[in-house]
């Protein structure tokens, strides 16, 4: 069983690129909570990593259709998904497994969020006459539409 590096209640940790003190410590706490599952543990590794997440949410801060807010808050909960679904026995670093979890969450936001297709009323009309016409071919053939059925719709 691997020991948890002590850290004072008053001081945060923010894992850096190039901070190998930050970034040993991490990996540590990231073993530990893999075997134990303790909370405050988790607490702190969130906390450790936040920094990581909130630098990935600014790199889509010009999306439209979503906030700043809504885009940290939503590379924050990508990034608790990677330390919950982390399993050091993977033989995987900890940091590129939580950017790639947390810039999938950021896509996936962004794909629910922004991309809003409007369909031009006479589309939607168009849309019902064809389900309408196809309903009507069932009943007088007995059988769905075929393509050579269609052209007698459009008369």
């Amino acid at each position: 069983m691997t020991a948890v590096v002590p850290l004072p209640t008053d001081e945060v940790v923010d894992v850096r690129p190039g901070d190998q003190v930050a970034e040993t410590a991490g990996a540590k706490w990231l073993l530990e909570y893999a075997v134990s599952r303790d909370p405050v543990l988790r607490e702190r590794i969130i906390l450790a990593y936040l920094g990581l997440a909130d630098r990935l949410a600014g790199r889509y801060r010009h999306s439209h259709g979503t906030t700043p807010e809504d885009l940290r808050q939503t590379a924050r909960a990508g990034l608790i998904g990677a330390i919950d679904r982390y399993h050091p026995a993977n033989n995987r670093e900890f940091v590129p497994f939580a950017v790639a979890c947390v810039v999938g969450e950021l896509k996936r936001h962004l794909r629910d969020t922004s991309w809003r297709v409007h369909v031009p009323r006479p589309l939607k009309e168009q849309a019902l006459r064809v389900c309408r016409a196809a309903d009507e071919l069932q009943q007088i053939l007995g059988h769905g539409p075929t393509i050579a059925s269609w052209p007698c719709i459009w008369r």
